[in-house]
């Protein structure tokens, strides 16, 4: 046996021994993450399937081993190719050059290392901090946990304040530390982000900050009562941009809460909560009706308010004289509610209710201008 083929042999073996053990490495290392690779999903929507990622898996390592194959291959060639004296020069300068390029990149990987260390690090805390968020808003959301001077209904907002604050700090972190983040190609897509958040963001920023600003306040919850503006409904969805009630048509409408925040809000159901609710209705009479008439009247309507009404008798029904005119009062009959989301049912079976006392009493629910002509017309 020659040298030559000797070297030969010398070369493969190491080759072969290091090819086996990458197999066998890369084959354990696959059988404990690919278990761990589901389907990405956004609620139903499939993002990436667990099959595609066991196979992106599979083809790095695929890769990372042909490169290995390569890369000794190319090593024992070369110290084979030095064995001939016709093939040494090249041979040597196809060493060196090797040589550079592999010191290059272990040397770029070990400078890499701390980076890569930091990266780790933070992931691992980030997920730490995400999951005692959730923990422990999840907590105080069932009521398991209490927090002084802190809203159940706090819970939710802040957890997602929490979670977007988390992801953007360590997003923060690990951009810079990525490999080329420093490249012109890296900065200039940086800038044309910003750019185009700077410009596009600026109504939603502040959708953002009222939105925050209404969770904050405890204006109304979900399935509140409230009048927002001209629009009266029930609250169905409050986000951190928009704010979706249905009215009592069954109308969906959504509102801005940057609108929300400039106009007025006003909650029916926090006040029935307190007990504190009334609906009022008001009816125009001449003077020729006597006034403690017309009051028994309008309590007589108010004092049975049957399956089709809902307002209270405790607190009582009172009636006001809201105003007097050259020719009319008005009175307004109040009712205490409990029930804010019957608000049609209840106004439509007090005006019924008003509507029979009053023909039952006599009472002429004409304005004081249609009597006053009739009784011209009688003359």
């Amino acid at each position: 046996m020659n040298s030559a083929t000797r070297l030969l042999l010398q070369a493969l073996v190491p080759l072969l021994v290091l090819d086996l053990s990458f197999i066998v490495f890369s084959s354990r290392l696959r059988a404990r993450i690919e278990p761990r690779l589901q389907d990405l999903r956004l609620q139903k929507v499939t993002l990436l399937s667990g099959s595609w990622l066991r196979s992106c898996l599979r083809g790095c390592f695929r890769v990372v081993h042909w490169t290995l194959r390569l890369t000794l291959l190319s090593v024992a060639l070369t110290l084979l190719g030095t064995q001939y004296p016709e093939t040494d020069q090249i041979a040597r300068q196809a060493l060196e050059w090797l040589k550079t390029r592999l010191l290059s990149v272990l040397l770029s990987c070990w400078n890499y290392l701390p980076n890569l260390l930091t990266i780790l690090v933070t992931l691992l805390l980030t997920r730490g901090v995400l999951k005692l968020n959730q923990l422990l808003f999840s907590a105080v959301e069932r009521g398991d946990v209490t927090l002084p001077g802190f809203s159940r209904h706090w819970a939710q907002p802040t957890r997602q304040i929490v979670l977007a604050l988390t992801l953007l700090v360590t997003f923060s972190i690990i951009l810079p530390l990525l490999p080329g983040a420093a490249s012109p190609v890296f900065r200039g897509a940086s800038f044309l982000v910003g750019v185009l958040l700077s410009l596009g963001s600026g109504q939603a920023m502040t959708n953002l900050i009222s939105g925050l600003s209404l969770t904050y306040s405890n204006a109304f919850h979900i399935q509140d009562v409230v009048k927002i503006g001209e629009f009266t409904g029930v609250v169905m969805e409050r986000t951190l941009l928009v704010t979706r009630i249905r009215n009592f048509k069954n109308e969906e409408i959504t509102i801005p809460n940057q609108t929300v925040m400039r106009g007025n809000v006003v909650n029916y159901s926090s006040s029935a909560r307190e007990g504190g609710l009334l609906f009022h209705i008001g009816i125009t009479l001449g003077y020729e009706v006597p006034a403690q008439r017309v009051v028994d009247v309008l309590l007589q309507a108010a004092s049975q308010p049957g399956e089709e009404g809902g307002w209270l008798l405790q607190p009582a029904p009172f009636v006001l004289h809201e105003r007097l005119e050259g020719s009319w009062v008005l009175y307004e009959l109040n009712v205490a509610v409990n029930r804010p989301e019957r608000m049609l049912d209840i106004y439509s079976a007090l005006r019924r209710r008003i509507l029979d006392c009053c023909h039952e009493a006599g009472i002429e629910m004409v304005t004081p201008n249609i009597y006053a002509l009739r009784e011209a017309l009688k003359d």
